[in-house]
């Protein structure tokens, strides 16, 4: 395995990592690991009944009436696990009247789902012109298979790379009319530990036939935390970066919560969520068995600390990293190195 090593030597501003310190290194096989992360932090989550709402005019199009149906499939992918319901058709010139709902009876379930897990749920839709159940239902099917990758005998399966965050290789409407039988997705949505009791959610992106908001009936449950891992600490951290052979020090708004830590360039983009954070450090990927104040060999920068990560950048590489960051105060090195080895000590019990 090609390997590379980062070295922030020879041009490192002052107080950035003596000579001979790596921030990346690539490691082939997984020599060492992080400690196992306890199963009481595990999340698990079960999504049944789910109920899609259609767009009251579905009938009332020209191009739609009397000539068309529609095939519907909602898509649920947390990590590498996917989860697929299977294929509902309405046929709208037999579409019985007052009828203004899709309905999935699946019960779907994701086990062992990491602290800060985010589930995108995803609603495609084929339309075609030839108003039968069989023929609707079958095509559907088969682009439904093409779209996740290669089937498998179990309902959770691999994304390919027909299927991730953006438009998951499908086709896209166009001027609010879908292509005739083509998987199209139209609309997405997210659930995540903070989603757990919400019955109604708006999809982003949606599309006609849809009416924009979809239905959890049987609620979706996840495994509680443990209070310290659940606490926010908020504060400015600043990290050492490597940018083209070039070491700096860049100050960012940090937030430690469930097990991660998220970082912004200024404190409004995170409470007005400008795009995610801009990067993130997630500590069950942690190595370290306590985080303590940086030596003087490592960095010779004030109220500095360092977390030893491994990050896989693919399922055969996997990257060991010494991410430096440094506190503005000995009370604030003092309060992050609390609430960091808190939450280490909760993860991994």
């Amino acid at each position: 395995v090609g390997c590379s090593t980062n070295d922030p030597s020879g041009s490192s501003p002052s107080g950035s990592p003596q000579e001979g310190i790596a921030t990346s290194v690539c490691i082939g096989h997984r020599e060492e690991s992080p400690p196992p992360v306890s199963k009481s932090v595990l999340g698990a989550m079960d999504i049944s009944d789910i109920t899609l709402h259609l767009n009251r005019n579905l009938c009332a199009r020209p191009t739609d009436g009397g000539s068309c149906s529609f095939g519907f499939i909602v898509v649920l992918k947390c990590g590498t696990e996917v989860e697929a319901t299977a294929p509902v058709c309405l046929l709208v010139p037999q579409r019985p009247a007052g009828v203004k709902v899709v309905h999935f009876p699946e019960h779907l379930r994701f086990s062992n789902l990491p602290v800060d897990f985010t589930n995108r749920l995803e609603v495609y839709v084929m339309k075609l012109r030839e108003p039968k159940e069989e023929s609707c239902t079958a095509l559907l099917a088969i682009k439904a298979r093409n779209l996740l990758g290669p089937s498998t005998r179990r309902a959770a399966i691999t994304a390919g790379p027909g299927l991730s965050s953006g438009s998951g290789g499908s086709p896209s409407a166009v001027n609010g009319e879908l292509p005739v039988g083509e998987l199209v997705r139209c609309g997405h949505t997210a659930l995540d530990r903070d989603s757990v009791g919400s019955i109604r959610l708006y999809l982003d992106a949606p599309e006609y036939p849809l009416e924009g908001t979809i239905e959890l009936t049987s609620s979706f449950r996840c495994s509680r935390l443990p209070s310290s891992v659940e606490v926010d600490l908020r504060g400015f951290l600043t990290m050492y970066k490597v940018v083209g052979g070039y070491g700096s020090w860049v100050r960012y708004w940090a937030v430690l919560r469930r097990g991660v830590i998220n970082f912004w360039k200024y404190p409004d983009d995170e409470q007005l969520d400008r795009g995610g954070p801009v990067a993130s450090a997630d500590l069950s990927k942690c190595t370290d068995g306590e985080i303590i104040p940086a030596s003087r060999e490592i960095c010779t920068r004030q109220f500095a600390f360092s977390i030893d990560m491994l990050v896989a950048t693919t399922p055969s590489i996997v990257e060991k990293k010494i991410v430096l960051l440094a506190a503005d105060t000995r009370d604030q090195l003092k309060a992050w190195l609390g609430s960091l080895n808190e939450t280490l000590a909760a993860i991994r019990a």
